[in-house]
């Protein structure tokens, strides 16, 4: 039986991945889950727990896409891209994104930020491939500050509330070190270097990079007086946008009004300017993907006795080996599932419970299945017209989500409760 329900959890990823590219072979993680579900690999009942979990993540998953359509649509990337300044380009948009998620939600982060990074990349003559990495590592790198931060924060809330300043004081240092290490690391591989491809479009008179002679001609395209009034009242609609989303994520829980319904909102206000709704747009495939692999997860859980695994919570290395297994799991079957399926086995005591947290908000660097972010990145990044696929998403994690783990991890270790 063990055996079995790891067969099927490999091909279920093995699908997933290759999904990315082929949307039909969603049936492969599907198919998977459904087999388990039938061989009386997993029980029906804990499945539709953790499923039910997943209702209001994957809701916002389906809202959030179709809302960075439109406000691509209404022109708030390209207006924003145009006033990025070009010297502060990579840093102002790596602390953009780390406050961006803390505040708001890692997913709200990946959608409204990729586009921007990959829009002022292109202006500025740069290489966009580094720049649209950095809200697909922040989204977890910087996930564990506060409880809107990420949506197993918010499981972990209502189950045992804590409170904001826990979160602060327990998770705030890992998270800063797990950013300063890996905004090192990216500057690394990834600093930004002017591309002689866009220099050559330049001469020929397509809009140019921010930099040297072509700042005349971007001044000039600013100033142009249609250009010049489209650009605010695109700016004014971001504003709007990020405002209402920025009060609805912070204080509409309290309220009772989940992100995906605070989302809904924005995203019909804006299909009422744009007078149109994307449907097209909605990610259908990537929350079949992750309901697939929460079946899975469920059954290899039950199968392997994660207790003995995670071993006991006391302990500096007690910690390490919790956050790792966390986000192994995280990669292997996607965070939300992950998080989910392993509470039940986690040793007694509140280190275990930040380690896991920590393990799986910051782990999921990896596989680009391992979040709903992640998914989310590869597809807006793609309908940006960025070349990116799973394995730019595998080389970033490996290059600087890994090593600031290893930070966070050691940070957590040292200062846990």
């Amino acid at each position: 039986m063990t055996v079995a329900a790891l067969v099927l959890l490999a091909v279920g990823i093995t699908g997933a991945v290759v999904q990315l590219r082929r949307p039909v072979l969603v049936v492969v993680p599907l198919g998977a889950a459904a087999f388990a579900l039938a061989a009386g690999l997993v029980d029906v009942g804990a499945t539709r727990a953790v499923l039910d979990d997943l209702v209001e993540p994957l809701a916002f998953l389906l809202t959030a896409v179709p809302l960075a359509v439109l406000l691509d649509e209404l022109g708030v990337f390209e207006a924003v891209a145009r006033r990025l300044p070009v010297r502060w380009l990579a840093p102002g948009l790596w602390v953009i994104g780390a406050a961006t998620v803390t505040l708001v939600n890692l997913d709200a982060a990946v959608v409204l930020l990729t586009p921007v990074a990959i829009r002022g990349a292109r202006r500025a003559g740069l290489d966009p491939m580094g720049l649209a990495l950095q809200p697909a590592l922040l989204a977890s790198l910087a996930s564990s500050t506060l409880p809107v931060s990420n949506l197993t924060n918010l499981i972990a809330e209502q189950r045992d509330p804590r409170g904001p300043g826990a979160y602060l004081v327990t998770l705030g240092p890992p998270t800063l070190a797990a950013l300063v290490v890996g905004y090192g690391l990216w500057w690394v591989w990834w600093r930004p270097v002017p591309q002689r491809v866009a220099m050559v479009v330049v001469a020929v008179g397509a809009p140019g990079p921010l930099i040297g002679p072509s700042a005349c001609a971007e001044q000039a395209d600013v100033g142009d007086g249609s250009v010049a009034v489209a650009d605010r009242e695109a700016l004014v609609i971001g504003a709007l946008v990020g405002g209402v989303l920025l009060v609805g994520f912070t204080v509409g829980d309290a309220l009772g009004a989940p992100p995906w319904l605070v989302a809904t909102v924005v995203l019909l206000g804006l299909a009422l300017r744009a007078q149109r709704l994307p449907l097209a747009a909605v990610p259908w495939t990537s929350a079949l993907t992750v309901i697939g692999l929460a079946v899975l997860a469920v059954a290899a859980a039950e199968q392997v006795d994660l207790g003995a695994v995670l071993g006991p919570g006391d302990g500096a290395l007690a910690t390490a080996r919790i956050v790792g297994v966390g986000a192994i799991a995280a990669n292997l079957t996607n965070n939300l599932p992950a998080f989910l399926a392993g509470l039940p086995a986690l040793p007694d005591g509140d280190r275990a419970r930040w380690a896991w947290l920590l393990g799986v908000n910051a782990g999921p660097t990896v596989l680009v299945t391992g979040s709903l972010a992640g998914m989310l990145w590869l597809d807006v990044a793609r309908r940006n017209g960025l070349d990116v696929t799973w394995r730019h998403f595998l080389s970033a994690g490996g290059r600087v989500g890994v090593p600031a783990l290893v930070a966070a991890t050691a940070v957590l270790a040292l200062l846990g409760p």
